[in-house]
């Protein structure tokens, strides 16, 4: 895999941003070439870097996946090229079909430089989003965030300007509420080759480090809010123990988060108005508004409730908190990738807050949801791969309904 050409260009999709672009070939079929890109506000042109960082970062777990050397026609940053091998390893590890491959680069660029003493997180809005946010608002904290970092082309997909337009504008006046800059940055990785590689698992982590590269003249220090807490960490594309791996002798990446559960973060966000007001949780939208109904929604919701401020969740208001649909969620334990250890923790709390209705509802689910699972391991087992995957999917959605 060669990644070459890389420019600034005006940007297509936001006239008033400009475009870091490079070109991708592969050596396995398909070969061909294809053109990733990022798009960042416009008044961070003059500190744009148009190093190998960011397309390190992105395209490393699709060369790792295809066991491809990754070639990239720019200069390193040395700490990045030292941590490339133990970053791999971690992958190979926790999937075992993915490769150890070279990395070759023009050349690894001497350290120097003053760092910037401003500082940056991303932030969609979401609960753990939020959490970090409130802790690091102001001044007179550690590591004061300055910035908050929105993407285009994540979990927004990029076919809906709309709905990124209105998240735009909705968490750029809860930035201005906190006396924060908003930089929205939209990407086109979602859509290319790199979507065979697992999203959550792997990469949306890279994600967030190839942007962190990308502007790491403007930032000293990058916060990435944790997904889970150390007591229930699974594999996921932000972790512990890899996202530290991004980091660059001008920046540094830092998850964040990690020591407390997401009811903790849950009672945090409960106080304050402007987080409860403008929480955006839901992945199975892909828009910027909340359904109200999937797994993750019901989950929220039930946190807000056991904490009293589910009534002031505004962006909930239009969904109904019901029993019945908490015993039909689907929470499997974390070695099948779910979301059970969330539910046990709030169903002893739902026992010790005198919320028998809802911890009821809860074992329910977490009952219903243990039964299911070897059907569903059954279901993808590799000696049925022949029925299809559609029609595997169609059972998964019927067996979950």
């Amino acid at each position: 895999m060669r990644v070459s050409n890389i420019r600034l260009e005006k940007g297509r999709w936001d006239s008033t941003a400009i475009r870091v672009a490079a070109d991708v070939s592969y050596d396995t079929p398909p070969v061909g070439s294809e053109t990733y890109w990022f798009e960042i506000p416009n008044q961070h042109s003059t500190d744009l870097l148009t190093s190998a960082d960011p397309w390190y970062s992105a395209l490393l777990p699709l060369a790792s996946q295809l066991g491809e050397p990754l070639e990239i026609d720019a200069a390193i940053d040395p700490l990045l090229y030292d941590s490339r091998v133990e970053l791999m390893e971690w992958w190979r590890f926790w999937f075992p079909r993915m490769h150890v491959v070279d990395v070759e680069v023009a050349s690894v660029r001497s350290p120097g430089g003053a760092v910037s003493p401003r500082n940056a997180q991303f932030f969609s809005g979401g609960l753990d989003s939020w959490f970090t946010l409130l802790r690091h608002a102001h001044d007179d904290q550690p590591t004061p965030v300055h910035d908050l970092l929105l993407g285009w082309g994540l979990d927004i997909p990029l076919t809906d300007r709309a709905a990124f337009e209105r998240a735009k504008l909705a968490l750029g006046e809860v930035a201005a509420k906190f006396g924060k800059n908003l930089v929205p940055f939209a990407t086109n990785l979602r859509e290319t080759r790199l979507k065979s590689v697992l999203w959550g698992a792997i990469v949306h982590g890279n994600l967030m480090a190839a942007v962190t590269q990308l502007l790491s003249r403007t930032y000293g220090r990058v916060l990435i809010p944790s997904s889970d807490s150390y007591r229930n960490l699974e594999i996921w594309g932000t972790h512990p123990i890899t996202d530290h791996l991004y980091s660059t002798t001008g920046t540094r990446i830092s998850h964040e988060g990690a020591a407390y559960t997401r009811l903790q973060k849950a009672e945090l966000i409960a106080t304050s108005d402007i987080a409860t007001a403008n929480l955006r949780v839901c992945w199975k939208s892909r828009s910027d508004r909340n359904c109200g109904k999937c797994e993750k929604c019901v989950r929220t919701m039930v946190a807000l409730e056991l904490c009293g401020a589910l009534d002031r969740a505004t962006s909930f208001s239009h969904a109904e908190l019901r029993t019945k649909d908490i015993r039909r969620v689907h929470c499997p334990r974390v070695s099948e990738g779910g979301s059970r250890v969330y539910y046990v923790e709030m169903e002893r709390v739902a026992r010790e807050r005198n919320r028998r209705d809802l911890a009821r509802a809860m074992k329910a689910a977490m009952w219903r949801s243990q039964l299911r699972e070897p059907i569903l391991r059954l279901a993808y087992h590799d000696r049925l791969s022949w029925i299809g995957r559609p029609m595997i999917a169609r059972f998964h959605r019927t067996l979950l309904a």
